[in-house]
């Protein structure tokens, strides 16, 4: 019976002599009363008592050695107190066996459950994720190595709380809300902000599962909890470089056109003088005529408005400052920035058709990005017939609706005639830093695709058969249009 006080634990034997003590003292007990009394009774029944003190500190083989020690030890007994023939003490001595032999495999069922979810539990701990578990109203119930690593503490410390006191849920309500839904559909995942045993605050993305018992009511709760911390904070920083980037783009763009802009501006700002010293003239006349200096007086007018609203338009277009989405007719955004490229493109010969769309269609967005992925592309479409040695240079700028994977959309397609790009061009032209251009910064075409990602469409670009390139992109399309 001394080989049943150890037991492995990693590669540290454990010896439990308070049990093999008692196992041992119990074993003897129960042979001598049934060997050497005349008791009429199945006392070696109580074998199975030896047999489950055993399996608490014993393996499979060493349940399976006690049992076998155990029925040797009812039939010596039987052996020493009881003739063969006999017939009760037959009858007890194999009801003793089958209890012990019964109680074994139990046990040793029992047993291989039992190591199963240990070997379970073990890999639970293998992982870097916080994993644990909890009643419905929140109680621990389990804890492992993640979720002590991750949030500073002990299984034995968490185990019992609740856990929304342990880590500090943000919002008693939003953590209700959560519960609720589930409770309704079995899972619930979401990003919460959870705080560590310092106090450090961490954004966990929150994975919950509930098993429910044979009745259907909800039973336990498992929470896998992945620390996204740096993570989120790596993207606003990419973001906020992303954001500099396609700032410094617009600016780079604005100085590019600072003639067509020069131009745009002086056309308001000299109807504004040639009206102002006319209704001067009409009003210094020695018979003032009120009449025709208040039409001139309303040109002026009319002619500040424009000039301002130019202004206006650039400083937005210039300025760093959040996305602010709204209703926008698309037609209206080709538009506003004709007027800034007209001058460039007559000093490149270009001439642009426009066709609008007829169902005046709208989309949801920032006006000032949409307008800087259309200066882009047009002004990408002007540099790329620079070079061509063809007198037709085009720009076909179309404005349709469509549709596209399930919704209505807006096409916005920007054609040109020049000499296109070639097939290894057509695959980086898009991607950040590649450019074509002596001068160029490589980012313009990349800062458009995410513009218009960031709004739910897809970019394009494309040689077209009569020669030239097609630049364009979709957008869900919104209510607030003719159509």
């Amino acid at each position: 019976m001394g080989g049943m006080s150890e037991r492995k634990q990693g590669s540290t034997p454990i010896v439990h002599w308070p049990v093999a003590a008692a196992a041992a003292t119990l074993a003897a007990a129960i042979f001598v009363v049934d060997a050497f009394t005349p008791f009429r009774y199945a006392i070696a029944v109580l074998y199975v008592l030896v047999l489950l003190l055993a399996a608490n500190v014993l393996g499979r083989r060493g349940v399976v050695i006690v049992t076998l020690f155990c029925i040797l030890l009812i039939f010596i007994g039987f052996l020493i107190q009881h003739p063969f023939d006999e017939t009760g003490a037959v009858a007890r001595a194999w009801i003793s066996v089958v209890a012990v032999a019964v109680t074994a495999a139990l046990t040793l069922v029992n047993k291989a459950s039992t190591e199963i979810l240990a070997n379970q539990a073990a890999l639970l701990d293998l992982t870097h994720d916080a994993i644990f578990s909890r009643t419905p109203k929140d109680v621990i119930l389990s804890w492992n190595r993640g979720a002590e690593v991750l949030y500073g503490w002990k299984k034995e410390e968490a185990i019992g709380k609740r856990s929304t006191e342990l880590l500090g849920a943000e919002s008693p309500a939003a953590w209700h809300v959560a519960n609720e839904k589930l409770v309704l559909e079995g899972r619930w995942e979401g990003q919460v902000r959870r705080k560590r045993r310092n106090g450090d605050p961490r954004v966990i993305m929150c994975r919950w599962a509930l098993q429910r018992d044979r009745a259907g009511a909800p039973m336990t709760v498992l929470e896998t909890h992945s620390d996204i911390t740096e993570r989120m904070e790596a993207e606003f920083v990419l973001d906020r470089t992303r954001e500099e980037l396609a700032h410094a783009e617009r600016l780079s763009t604005l100085g590019e056109l600072t003639a067509s802009i020069v131009h745009e501006v002086n056309q308001p700002l000299a109807a504004i003088s040639a009206s102002g010293d006319a209704s001067l003239r009409w009003l210094k006349r020695n018979d003032p005529d009120i009449g025709e200096a208040t039409v001139l007086i309303e040109r002026i007018v009319a002619s500040a408005q424009r000039a301002s609203n130019i202004i206006s338009s650039l400083r937005a277009f210039a300025r760093r400052s959040p996305s602010m989405h709204s209703t926008i007719i698309v037609n209206d955004l080709v538009d506003d920035i004709i007027p800034l490229l007209s001058r460039e493109m007559r000093a490149h010969k270009v001439v642009v058709d426009f066709v609008r769309d007829p169902r005046s269609s709208a989309v949801q967005g920032d006006r000032v990005q949409l307008q800087q992925v259309l200066i882009n592309l047009v002004v990408n479409a002007i540099q790329a017939m620079e070079s061509s040695k063809n007198d037709m240079r085009e720009i076909h700028i179309a404005i349709a609706s469509g549709h596209s994977e399930g919704q209505d959309t807006v096409e916005v397609r920007v054609d040109d005639t020049g000499p296109g790009f070639g097939p290894e061009e057509g695959q980086k032209l898009f991607s950040p830093f590649f450019t074509t251009k002596a001068q160029g910064m490589g980012i313009g075409l990349s800062i458009c695709r995410r513009i218009v990602e960031a709004h739910g469409g897809y970019i394009w670009a494309k040689l077209r058969d009569e020669g030239g390139a097609e630049f364009g992109f979709h957008l869900p399309r919104s209510e607030g249009g003719d159509g």
